[in-house]
C-alpha cells in the first residue's frame, strides 16, 4: 500500500497529529485494538508506535497495512473499525457534537448509538459524505468509487458534485462514482454482507475511558483470528473467475488456435493482431511479438 500519498480533492490530508499513551480516564475516543502493520503519522512526517489506550486526536492519520486493522472506541458509544490497505485522517472526535472523518482510501466500519439532539457523525471522502445519528454501516472508496453499505439505521449519503443526497437504507448500499454527481442505491452484495459480519465479532467496549491495556486486550480475544476467516472468504468471492475455452466461446462465439513458429499452440480469443498480438486464454491475456506468429485460424 502506498502509505500516506492519498489526495483527497476536497478535504484537506495534511494535519498535525498529537497521540497521548498510558490508561488515560477522560472521555474521548481510543485505541482499543490493532493487529498487524498500523502505523500513525503526526507533524513533521514523524511516525510513532501505535498503543493500546492512546487517546485519539483530532488531526491524526492512521495508515493501516494489508492483513491488518485498527478498532477506536469513544465514550460516547461510537465504535470506528479501519480495514486492511486504508489511510483515514480524523478530522474531528474531540467535540461529540461533531464527529468526522476523512477517508482517503480503503474501508472503515462505523457503529454508533443513536446520538443526542444537534450531534452528527460522517465519513467523508473525496467524492461523498455519510452522516448518521446512530447506525452501523461500512464506507469505503477506491479508485474513485464510494460505496456506503448499510446494516442498520439509515444513512444519508451526499453527492458532493452534485450537491445529490440520498437516504440509504439498512440492507442497502449508496454508490457514488468519480463527479457524477449522484447517489445510487442497490441491495449489499455477497462482499459486503461478509464485510458487515465484522460487526458481529468487534466488541463495543462502553465506558473505554475507565479500562485498561490489559481489559482491552481480554476483550479482543480472538478477533484476529475471526476477522483473517472473514478477509479469506471476503477474497474467494473477489478473486476474478477464470473462464474456460468453453466460457470463451459462449461470450464471443469463437475459438482462435494461434500457431507460433517454435511449435506452440496458443487457443483463445484474439483481442488484437499486428505488430503485438494480445489473446485471451483460460489463463489469462496473452502478449506476443507478432512476429512469433506462424499462422491462426478460427472455429465458430
Amino acid at each position: 500500500m502506498n502509505a500516506f500519498k492519498g489526495k483527497l480533492l476536497l478535504i484537506p490530508v495534511s494535519f498535525l497529529l498529537f497521540i497521548s499513551c498510558g490508561d488515560r480516564n477522560e472521555k474521548g475516543v481510543y485505541i482499543s485494538f490493532f493487529a498487524g502493520d498500523v502505523k500513525v503519522k503526526r507533524s513533521g512526517g514523524q511516525e510513532v508506535p501505535v498503543q493500546l489506550k492512546a487517546l485519539v486526536k483530532d488531526g491524526d492519520t492512521y495508515c493501516v497495512g494489508e492483513k491488518s486493522f485498527l478498532v477506536l472506541n469513544g465514550s460516547e458509544g461510537l465504535s470506528v473499525r479501519i480495514e486492511p490497505d486504508t489511510e483515514i485522517v480524523i478530522k474531528s472526535v474531540e467535540k461529540f457534537e461533531k464527529r468526522e472523518l476523512s477517508l482517503v482510501n480503503g474501508r472503515v466500519l462505523s457503529r454508533l448509538k443513536a446520538l443526542k439532539s444537534g450531534q452528527i457523525y460522517m465519513v467523508k471522502t473525496p467524492n461523498s459524505i455519510a452522516s448518521v445519528r446512530g447506525t452501523e454501516f461500512i464506507t469505503k472508496y477506491e479508485k474513485g468509487v464510494t460505496t456506503v453499505s448499510v446494516f442498520r439505521g439509515v444513512v444519508a449519503v451526499k453527492a458532493i458534485a452534485g450537491n445529490s443526497e440520498k437516504s440509504v437504507p439498512a440492507d442497502k448500499t449508496g454508490i457514488v462514482e468519480g463527479d457524477k454527481g449522484e447517489v445510487i442505491i442497490r441491495d449489499n452484495n455477497a462482499v459486503e454482507k461478509l464485510e458487515l459480519g465484522k460487526f458481529a465479532i468487534t466488541p463495543d467496549i462502553e465506558k473505554i475511558e475507565e479500562k485498561k491495556a490489559e481489559d482491552l486486550k481480554k476483550a479482543f480475544e480472538g478477533v484476529e483470528e475471526k476477522s483473517s476467516e472473514i478477509e479469506e472468504n471476503i477474497n474467494k468471492i473477489s478473486a476474478p473467475k477464470r473462464l474456460t475455452l468453453d466460457d470463451l466461446k459462449k461470450k464471443y462465439g469463437k475459438i482462435d488456435i494461434v500457431t507460433l513458429y517454435n511449435g506452440k499452440v496458443i487457443r483463445g480469443v484474439i483481442r488484437s493482431r499486428g505488430a503485438v498480438f494480445r489473446i485471451l486464454t483460460p489463463g489469462g491475456m496473452r502478449t506476443l511479438n507478432g512476429k512469433q506468429v506462424k499462422n491462426t485460424r478460427t472455429q465458430r
